[in-house]
Parts: C-alpha cells; structure tokens; sequence
C-alpha cells in the first residue's frame, strides 16, 4: 500500500511512510486519557493490526484503563481506541487442573491478573 509521506507524527492515526527510515509510522489516537503506557501489539489472522495499552491520568491510579485501537489491513488510519476494561475472562484450561493454562503461558496470568486489577472479572473453567 502506499502511503502519504511522513510531514511529522500527528495524533490523527494517520499511517505515514518515513523514506529516510524506511518505515510506516502512526501514532495511535490517544482518546480521553492523559497518559498511555505498556503498549503491545500483534498482527490478527486478518492482517488487521490491535494494538493495546494501560491509559489513565498516571501509571499505577486507580483510573487506569486498558484501552485498545485497530488498524483494519489495507487502512491508512487507526480506528478510534476502545475502553476495555470491564472484559470479562473466561479461563478454560486443560484437563489436568483449572490453573494449568496459567502455569503454561504466563502472559495469560499476567494478563489475568492485570483485569482484576483494573476491576475485571476472570472466571476459571
């Protein structure tokens, strides 16, 4: 896809190539939050891009959000982020003790652990 040259970052969302670099560079819309931190961010089957992030008034309040935006393949803008803090979990893991998917893959209990935090709600099956 080609895209607009990089005049500078903007909080639009818009994806820009930076010829010097060789890169494509957004940043994602920051919504309502004063401040955004832990950022992590992973190709869907699709080919869309989701990106999400803790925001809030400052790391560690009791503000905090996890918040997440997506940039459907082939687009040349971020979606609007998304609060989604109140997501309920469900934990189904293998058939030895409801745990062992935790035991397994330690970001499922970090992230886990990080929805409870945050006021959520994670149900083990």
């Amino acid at each position: 896809m080609k895209y607009p040259r990089l005049p500078g970052l903007t909080l639009d969302g818009q994806v820009y190539q930076n010829e010097e670099m060789g890169t494509v560079e957004a940043i994602i819309p920051p919504g309502p939050w004063r401040t955004c931190h832990g950022p992590g961010m992973v190709e869907l089957p699709n080919g869309d891009l989701l990106c999400c992030w803790f925001a809030g008034t400052f790391e560690g309040d009791a503000d905090v959000h996890i918040v997440c935006a997506r940039l459907p393949k082939g687009a040349d803008k971020w979606e609007e982020p998304v609060d989604v803090s109140n997501v309920v979990m469900s934990i189904k893991c293998g058939a030895s003790d409801t745990t062992s998917g935790m035991a397994s893959n330690a970001v499922i209990g970090y992230v886990a652990d990080k929805l409870v935090d945050l006021g959520g709600t994670v149900i083990f099956g």
